[in-house]
């Protein structure tokens, strides 16, 4: 009776301290996932912020950009338009008043009473050619002496022949003289105009005047607007292929003057727009801001002050939490130090033995936990090599076990460091307690290794290992249903083998931040 109630309290003692175990795990769990839900919390609002802030202002600066730059580029392209159609027109006049005056000196000249007369007789035969040309030749070089721009001027027959002359007289080298008109003649290098007047007596050509005229002072002075200027005959007028040329058709004479535009006032109209919509848009923006200052800007400024304040009152009741955690592992030390006073039975005074020192490492694992959640990641090398180390130094009273450390540098947050803390420390209990012969110098290696992705956790000693065909079923123990456990809250694979002692290899997922 007496032996069975020893079990019966030894299994009641065991349920108890699995459910402890359990619940202090939830609990610790809880505590360090609020808190950095309340971070990442905040962290989002913020980010959120300055996302909205930063999208309002692109968005408003597309929108005025759109709003502003296609009808400012317009009035300011139809402005410079405007003005290049002008100067053509206003060249225009000034062109045709010019060639008017041609038409006029020649026919002034064709017009002088002494020298016509002289030509009417030679047309009747009552003078010789010789005595024309005696006579007309000082008298037509007097009067075509005081012609403006004249470069050359000859007075011909109906069959040709030259009466007389003044100027350069090459010029006329294959010019037909016998058409009345004036007619354009370009070269390389200048303009010039060609002015036919005929001669005519009752109905009757006598002859001709032909006058030609330096006409490039016609297109000196070159507008702003206008690149160059042409002009064209109206027999050669063909249909304009761009809106950058503009003609204006000469009244008097049957030309048409041809303008095209300088084009850099287009690309200065384009700076200029340009410039102007930025300065619109810069102004807007600052307009924007303000009010988006006391809209927007302040309400999730109330936004995070708030949390700010919920986030401090939540951290002096984590502090407090934390701080009654502590005072309560403590506390279940010492009730379990005193139940174990009273226990009789061996077996139930080992189990509550080993379950002080898993709630003291525990404990322990709780102030590491607290110093990784403040760095937010910390290296598993150090966090577990500590752990392994305190928990050893338990059972150092009865043999000598040596800790090596091999690691790579892996960080981890808080919600994996946790449950591999409670793993490193149950394994590491385990190993000291039972791997190792009587006054054997043991060795305990601990090691971490990441490839890529992948962390790989092993615990191995040198000790007698596992039994043959040992598996995780075989055992009924809480330490390895606790690891169990705590592997699978990790999302990990364990591993069970004998590599001359015991070895056990978890491998997790943990990417690399």
């Amino acid at each position: 009776m007496v032996s069975y109630s020893g079990k019966t309290k030894e299994r009641e003692a065991h349920v108890r301290l699995e459910s402890l175990f359990h619940l202090l795990f939830i609990v610790m769990a809880m505590v360090f996932r609020a808190q950095q839900g309340q971070k990442n919390m905040l962290g989002k609002i913020t980010a959120q912020f300055y996302r909205t802030v930063l999208l309002s202002v692109a968005m408003s600066a597309f929108l005025i950009a759109g709003v502003f730059l296609f009808p400012i580029n317009t009035m300011l392209t139809q402005e410079i338009h405007g003005r290049f159609v002008n100067a053509v027109e206003l060249r225009a006049l000034y062109v045709n008043y010019t060639l008017g005056r041609f038409i006029a000196d020649i026919a002034a000249l064709t017009s002088r009473t002494a020298i016509r007369h002289q030509l009417l007789l030679h047309s009747r035969g009552e003078i010789g050619f010789q005595e024309l040309v005696a006579f007309s030749t000082p008298k037509y070089a007097d009067g075509a002496r005081v012609i403006k721009d004249l470069v050359g001027v000859r007075r011909i027959l109906p069959d040709g022949a030259v009466v007389c002359s003044h100027g350069d007289q090459e010029i006329f080298h294959g010019v037909s003289a016998d058409t009345p008109g004036i007619f354009l003649l370009s070269a390389a290098e200048s303009t010039k105009m060609l002015v036919v007047r005929p001669i005519i007596e009752s109905e009757r050509v006598i002859g001709y005047d032909a006058g030609i005229f330096n006409a490039d002072f016609m297109f000196e002075g070159m507008p702003q607007e206008v690149r160059r200027f042409s002009l064209i005959s109206a027999s050669e007028v063909r249909p304009m292929e761009s809106e950058r040329k503009h003609r204006a058709q000469l009244s008097d004479v049957p030309f048409f003057l041809e303008g095209e535009m300088e084009t850099s006032l287009l690309d200065s109209a384009k700076r200029q727009s340009l410039l102007i919509v930025s300065l619109y848009t810069f102004i807007a923006l600052l307009i924007l801001l303000a009010l988006f200052y006391f809209t927007q800007f302040r309400f999730f400024r109330n936004i995070i002050e708030r949390l700010h304040r919920e986030t401090r009152q939540k951290e002096a009741l984590l502090r407090e939490t934390h701080h009654r955690i502590k005072n309560n592992l403590n506390g279940i030390v010492a009730m379990l130090q005193m139940q174990m006073d009273t226990m009789e039975s061996s077996e139930t005074r080992r189990a509550l033995n080993e379950a002080v020192g898993r709630v003291y490492s525990m404990s322990e694992l709780y102030t590491k936990m607290l110093a990784a959640n403040r760095s937010q990641e910390i290296d598993l090398g150090e966090f577990l090599g500590d752990i392994v180390e305190r928990a050893v130094s338990l059972f150092t009273y009865t043999r000598k076990i040596h800790v090596e450390k091999r690691f790579d540098r892996i960080l981890l947050g808080g919600e994996v460091l946790f449950p591999l803390g409670l793993i490193a420390n149950e394994l590491a209990t385990n190993a000291a307690k039972y791997a190792f012969q009587e006054n054997q110098t043991g060795i305990l290696e601990v090691s971490g290794i990441r490839d890529g992705d992948v962390v790989s956790l092993s615990i191995r000693d040198n000790g007698r290992g596992f039994p043959e065909g040992f598996t995780a079923q075989d055992s009924a123990g809480f330490g390895i249903s606790l690891v169990h456990i705590l592997v699978e809250q990790i999302g990990g694979d364990i591993r069970f083998e004998n590599d001359s002692g015991a070895k056990v290899t978890i491998v997790f997922n943990a990417p690399a931040g």
